[in-house]
């Protein structure tokens, strides 16, 4: 019984301390969330800004986003703000909805015919860059970053 009230006695301060220091006794503080901004150029004609964040090569490369909206645009330059997202690796992509019917157009080709980018301006060549030119460390600090339409 001694034993067991001592067993106990030691638990509880672990985890008192660990309340009280986090990191104590093996326990880590969780990660805290960083704020993502964008400033996206080449919005002077209007229109609503169809954005996708994205946390893995899997789902950028399927369209399937982590998060997405739609922001009104105007004048020569918008900013997005995208809320709070865990510390980790994320690619977007944006592309200006000049018309707002809600669909990226493109001509009987299939080359676009609205203005789009992606983060770190990364280029196109014979179809949307990869995950790894487009994707950035996010940290508990956000970030802020330019984004640059293109209009082919």
């Amino acid at each position: 019984m001694h034993v067991r009230r001592s067993f106990t006695r030691i638990a509880s301060l672990a985890v008192f301390l660990g309340l009280l220091f986090p990191g104590v006794g093996g326990a880590e503080a969780p990660a805290t969330a960083g704020t993502l901004e964008i400033v996206v150029h080449g919005t002077e004609r209007g229109g609503v800004l169809n954005w996708a964040v994205f946390d893995s090569a899997a789902g950028y490369d399927d369209e399937d986003a982590l998060r997405g909206g739609r922001t009104p645009a105007g004048g020569p330059a918008t900013k997005l703000s995208l809320g709070t997202l865990e510390p980790g690796r994320y690619a977007v992509s944006i592309f200006l909805d000049v018309d707002e019917d809600g669909e990226f157009d493109s001509n009987f080709v299939g080359m676009p015919t609205e203005p789009f980018g992606f983060s770190n301006d990364a280029k196109m060549r014979f179809g949307k860059p990869g995950f790894d030119a487009a994707s950035f460390d996010l940290g508990p600090d956000g970030i802020q970053m330019e984004v640059h339409l293109i209009q082919l």
